[in-house]
């Protein structure tokens, strides 16, 4: 006998598994987070009250790492959008003389970050990977081994799930070279265990990471995962030929070397995804116009910025109206 779905909840291949990732950005972020509160609103209408209640496997990178721990912990989309707009200019205030800042060190305190990050997830901040029980994964990199670290929590990784807090997580994912400094990992001890930088500079887009992590634990063909990814209205990183930097000076003084392997790498994850998926991936992001290319930024905090990242993703979920594959049309 076949079993019926219940009118207006979309239908789900048995077994299958749906992953939300979300990538990294800096003040960008806050077009992910406008996305995500759309499509929180379409989900509470079919009974879900929360993003987590909906997808298998939680992943983000840097902003998006922070949006993805949020989710996880049951913080609303809308207020993870409304720490960004409020705080978003504490993170990146404005300074003097940038391109020396992070030529001779990071161009923003942590400390700032730290703030933000416990007031957006609140008592969760101090929740470690062990306590959270939606599947969870967030990339970061270690100096100390040069390898890349997928911090997965209990939901996705069982007894295995490292003891470390979500604060932790976020700081760790986000500290980008030349923005932020190394976040230093410490153990109960208080003891230095691990120095962790930007999971961007490997997995900007989280997407492959999240499908590799998501078939090692539900060992299930291709054509049973579903991946919605979202973007940050990034503009593209590269130029003309006569624009390359000449000197090493040249590449830091605008961190254009950040930049650019963020760029590279974030699309080569999407690609990767959209070959091996079809149209079981959904990408959901907007490239500015030539007249937004300030975009490129992700440390542009004001209002031009806001809104324009706000009319941007509000085009983004207008296109993916019209585009969506059927498994993802009642997301949006």
């Amino acid at each position: 006998m076949t079993s019926r779905v219940p009118e207006g909840q979309p239908e789900t291949p048995p077994q299958s598994r749906r992953l939300l990732c979300l990538s990294g950005g800096g003040y960008r972020g806050l077009f992910s987070a406008i996305v995500l509160e759309h499509i929180e609103a379409q989900l509470q209408r079919l009974g879900h009250n929360r993003l987590r209640d909906y997808f298998d496997l939680i992943s983000g990178t840097s902003i998006g790492g922070l949006l993805a721990c949020g989710i996880a912990a049951g913080v609303s989309a809308r207020r993870l959008r409304e720490a960004l707009e409020e705080d978003g200019g504490t993170v990146f205030p404005e300074r003097s003389f940038p391109k020396v800042r992070q030529i001779v060190g990071s161009l923003y305190s942590a400390d700032a970050l730290q703030r933000v990050i416990s007031k957006c997830l609140a008592a969760d901040a101090k929740s470690t990977l062990q306590q959270v029980s939606a599947p969870l994964l967030v990339p970061a990199v270690s100096w100390i081994t040069g390898e890349v670290v997928l911090y997965k929590s209990r939901g996705l990784a069982g007894n295995s799930a490292p003891n470390i807090s979500l604060l932790d997580v976020c700081l760790a994912t986000s500290a980008a070279p030349t923005y932020f400094p190394p976040h230093q990992l410490k153990n109960a001890s208080g003891q230095l265990s691990d120095v962790l930088v930007d999971g961007g500079l490997v997995a900007n887009a989280p997407d492959l990471a999240a499908l590799t992590a998501a078939i090692k634990r539900w060992p299930l063909p291709l054509d049973r995962f579903e991946v919605m990814s979202i973007g940050t209205a990034g503009s593209a990183a590269g130029g003309v030929a006569a624009t390359v930097p000449s000197s090493g000076a040249a590449w830091a003084s605008r961190a254009m070397i950040v930049t650019l392997v963020l760029t590279a790498q974030e699309r080569h994850a999407v690609a990767n995804c959209k070959t091996l998926l079809g149209d079981r991936y959904f990408r959901i992001d907007q490239q500015p116009s030539q007249g937004q290319l300030e975009l490129q930024a992700m440390d542009r905090v004001d209002t031009s910025t806001t809104a324009t990242l706000r009319k941007l993703a509000e085009h983004a979920v207008e296109v993916a109206k019209q585009s969506a594959p059927a498994w993802a049309i009642q997301l949006v």
